[in-house]
């Protein structure tokens, strides 16, 4: 059994899981991050971002998307974060 993907109806975002090993997660598999690069789970929302060690920089989306060719993501209202609006 291999990757499927699936939508997270709290989030309304896709995740990953391998049906075979039990493994979720919120990259898409393969999708590798760059050197330096580590991905957390932000503790108010819930929600994947990515962080820089040597440079302190902090992002929602995948920092290798753009260097893959893959568009990023359209911005998306999101409440959860604070109450008021967000946009990433």
């Amino acid at each position: 059994m291999g990757w499927a993907s699936a939508m997270d109806t709290r989030y309304g975002i896709p995740y990953y899981f391998n049906a075979g090993t039990g493994q979720r997660q919120w990259q898409k598999p393969g999708a590798e991050l760059p050197s330096g690069w580590q991905a957390a789970r932000d503790p108010r929302s819930g929600l994947p971002y990515f962080f820089n060690l040597a440079t302190g920089q902090r992002v929602w989306e995948h920092p290798g998307r753009s260097a893959a060719g893959v568009p990023p993501l359209r911005p998306r209202r999101c409440a959860m974060l604070t109450g008021s609006s967000l946009w990433w």
